[in-house]
């Protein structure tokens, strides 16, 4: 017979968060203004302390405008007639970004093209009506309120009025400012910065082609947009990601853990994805 007998309660700690702290930084573009076919670099700095980059929920964050974008029946300040002319595509401002690289310590580890093609594959196998507002709110996805999966595209007025100087014949867009889920590019992986010998590269090439990105209302024969005049620019671009300090006691585990010291350390990823996670207003 045993000399205790044990009690009911049977206690196990459980696995505590390592001691850091977490937040979301922007890591801003190198160029304050490009134009259509040109390209945007953005450097992530790499040696930095104690510090984890999380890229599954990482972003790209731009500023678009069309300038003195030449036709015919365009918006014009002042004048609600021809508002809803001038669209988006139909597949947002993905058709903005002709293709992605990124370049760790000068050698390419991902290129992706027709990055637009490939959003909308993803959009179509995974995305669900219920998150078509949001969606289009933070891409410029096509939604009409009552009608969804249009591929009409979002018109212009729906994100401000044009210019004080615009005419039916060359108009300037508003200012319109969106967020891209960056699928692919690093996947879902935790890429430890303190490790990497040089900073990351994003390299962004952004469409050289007007009619890419915006197309003109097909109701009336009388509108029309031309390739050739004005151009589109390109601001506030940047890099949003989530990022996780540790003290130097919680770096030193993980380190020994994964064995930094000895193995190379391979944060490269297979898993794309497009949509924004949707979490339901019970949840919340």
């Amino acid at each position: 017979m045993p000399d205790q007998i044990p009690h009911k309660l049977i206690y196990k700690r459980e696995d505590e968060p390592l001691p850091g702290f977490y937040q979301r930084i922007k890591y801003e573009s190198s160029d304050n203004l490009v134009k259509n076919g040109s390209i945007s670099n953005i450097y992530i700095p790499g040696r930095e302390r104690n510090t984890f980059l999380f890229c599954r929920n990482s972003c790209l964050n731009f500023t678009l405008r069309g300038v003195d974008l030449v036709g015919t029946g365009l918006p014009v300040s002042g004048d609600t007639l021809n508002q809803d002319h001038l669209l988006l595509s139909p597949l947002g401002v993905a058709s903005c970004v002709k293709s992605l690289s990124i370049i760790s310590n000068g050698k390419p580890v991902c290129m992706l093209d027709d990055y637009s093609k490939i959003a909308s594959i993803l959009t179509v196998a995974s995305a669900s009506t219920s998150g078509s507002g949001i969606r289009s709110l933070l891409t410029g996805s096509s939604f009409v309120s009552g009608d969804d999966n249009t591929l009409k595209g979002n018109p212009t007025s729906s994100y401000g009025v044009p210019s004080t100087d615009s005419t039916a014949t060359k108009s300037t867009t508003p200012y319109m400012s969106f967020s891209l889920p960056l699928f692919g590019i690093m996947g879902s992986s935790v890429i430890p910065l303190q490790e990497l010998e040089g900073s990351l590269q994003i390299q962004i090439t952004w469409a050289p082609v007007i009619r890419d990105v915006f197309h003109v209302n097909p109701g009336s024969a009388a509108v029309t947009l031309s390739n050739t005049g004005g151009h589109l620019e390109f601001t506030n671009v940047s890099y949003e990601a989530a990022t996780r300090t540790l003290t130097d006691a919680a770096y030193k585990l993980v380190a020994e853990e994964n064995n930094f010291s000895s193995k190379h350390i391979e944060w490269s990823d297979t898993h794309y994805y497009y949509t924004s996670q949707e979490i339901p207003a019970a949840t919340l």
